[in-house]
């Protein structure tokens, strides 16, 4: 049986999604993770990531048009809608967070991309998507008793809605100890952009985001 690599699966994912071969691609993705072949994780990290990251890269030297990156975006989504039982099927730890994306943010699939990897590492996740007021995402916190809120910003003009995001959860007295992570191309370019804001750290992609926020988890959880 053919038996692709991630890296060789992420490129017949691509061409297929080009070609409009949503059906095929659907299909080669499902059999990869119901074989056992791949698990849910490696797919995230090692298909839908690159090749997400790679549409996004051709679009900007206008090689591909937007039809085709909202296409291809949005047959990734329906994929992962699909994997969401399994997904949602992990182990809980008793650790919440909320995720949102901050301003009127059209590209939310990346932290969409981390929740569902908190979720597989045992977290209870709350999804807010774009474009909420500060309060909104305050009382989610609050009400959910969140560890983590992950915020996300792809555009440099929205790291100041950021700011007033978190300053807004560092006033809650309920969220004291409340961890925020920031992430997303308004920060990659800048690693003192996310301590300028008043965030407890930042992470490039989702596998980082998970690692960072255990530990910063278990920091505070040790201390007195």
């Amino acid at each position: 049986m053919d038996t692709p690599s991630p890296e060789e699966l992420a490129g017949r994912y691509l061409d297929a999604l080009l070609a409009a071969r949503r059906r095929d691609a659907t299909a080669m993705i499902l059999d990869a993770v119901n074989s056992g072949r791949l698990a849910i994780q490696e797919i995230y990290l090692e298909v839908f990531e690159p090749v997400l990251r790679e549409v996004g890269r051709r679009w900007e030297r206008n090689e591909l048009s937007i039809a085709q990156e909202h296409f291809i975006s949005a047959a990734t989504q329906q994929l992962m809608a699909i994997l969401y039982p399994q997904i949602f099927a992990a182990r809980r730890r008793d650790r919440r967070m909320i995720a949102a994306c901050v301003g009127a943010e059209l590209h939310e699939i990346g932290l969409r991309m981390v929740a569902d990897l908190f979720e597989l590492d045992g977290w209870d996740t709350y999804y807010l998507g774009a474009n909420l007021p500060s309060e909104s995402i305050v009382a989610a916190a609050r009400d959910r008793r969140a560890d983590l809120v992950a915020l996300s910003a792809t555009m440099p003009r929205h790291v100041a809605r950021v700011r007033e995001v978190i300053a807004a959860l560092r006033a809650d007295a309920a969220l004291a100890r409340t961890i925020v992570l920031v992430g997303g191309g308004a920060f990659a370019g800048d690693e003192a952009r996310w301590r300028e804001v008043g965030a407890d750290g930042f992470t490039r992609d989702a596998a980082s985001a998970v690692t960072l926020a255990d530990h910063l988890v278990d920091a505070r959880n040790a201390a007195p």
